[in-house]
């Protein structure tokens, strides 16, 4: 139920029930820790990503969960504890240490947060992409716009549909005078606001398709737009469109697709399409 998306209240009666055979099971605890994540009652989903991470502390997403959890509850000073084992994990290093930053710059040491920051800047974009764009707003605030810009580009080239690093180039922008630039990147942002903060139910359909076609039209290194505006046209029954899409992503970006994956992608959506 949970993997479909289906009614949280539905999902919590089941897994409460389950809770009750069983209350220390991890994965019960884990799920349990997610829906009440998303009805955004915070201090249950801690008590039970608490519970899960007693028999799985490995679990460094978990624990991610938890410092989540805990700045959501103004609870900067253990959330800056639980940091600890998260800065020495290569996967969970890039988000601990945004993290770690905002706590410090909340509790007023800037500099000490622009330090931890700094040392964002070499690590993989992909995993790091909160740090650096964290960086750059803090630079663009001190009148660094150059740097800022080149940071916010960097977390983009990580995350292509990081918010807060495309709401930092249309910032920087407009501060470097180029209002055109701005608008541009305005425009992307909203675009996936619309994406991802609007329910889409059946009848609006043809809204999200519009939202998609947009995207892979105006900004093409959102490369994730490319299979998703596919799979919606071919959920329509436009399969010719759909293969249209995946033609255009290969030929746009045919040196991040490997020949297996490209032919892949091609008997997927143009197997049986006439070219």
């Amino acid at each position: 139920m949970q993997d479909a998306r289906e009614d949280p209240q539905l999902i919590l009666a089941a897994l409460k029930a389950a809770h009750a055979l069983n209350p220390d099971a991890y994965g019960v605890n884990r799920r349990l820790g997610e829906v009440y994540g998303e009805l955004k009652l915070h201090v249950e989903a801690l008590t039970h990503y608490q519970r899960a991470r007693v028999n799985k502390p490995e679990a460094v997403e978990d624990g991610l969960a938890v410092v989540r959890l805990l700045l959501a509850l103004d609870r900067h000073e253990e959330a800056l504890e639980e940091l600890a084992p998260l800065l020495t994990d290569e996967s969970t290093r890039g988000e601990a240490l945004f993290h770690q930053a905002r706590i410090l710059d909340f509790l007023g040491d800037r500099a000490a947060a622009l330090d931890i920051l700094q040392s964002a800047t070499t690590a993989d974009p992909a995993l790091a992409y909160h740090a650096i764009s964290l960086n750059g707003r803090f630079l663009m605030e001190d009148g660094d716009f150059s740097t800022a810009e080149i940071l916010f580009r960097q977390a983009l080239a990580g995350r292509a549909d990081y918010k807060e690093a495309l709401r930092g180039m249309a910032d920087v922008c407009r501060r470097l005078q180029r209002p055109e630039e701005a608008q541009h990147w305005d425009r992307i942002l909203t675009l996936f606001l619309d994406l991802t903060d609007n329910v889409f139910a059946r009848k609006q359909r043809a809204a999200r398709r519009r939202t998609l076609t947009a995207l892979v039209t105006e900004y093409p290194a959102w490369t994730p737009g490319y299979r998703q505006l596919a799979l919606h046209l071919r959920r329509d029954g436009d399969g010719a469109a759909a293969c249209e899409v995946i033609r255009d992503f290969l030929e746009t970006h045919s040196e991040l697709v490997e020949p297996e994956e490209a032919s892949a992608l091609r008997d997927a959506f143009c197997s049986g399409v006439d070219s």
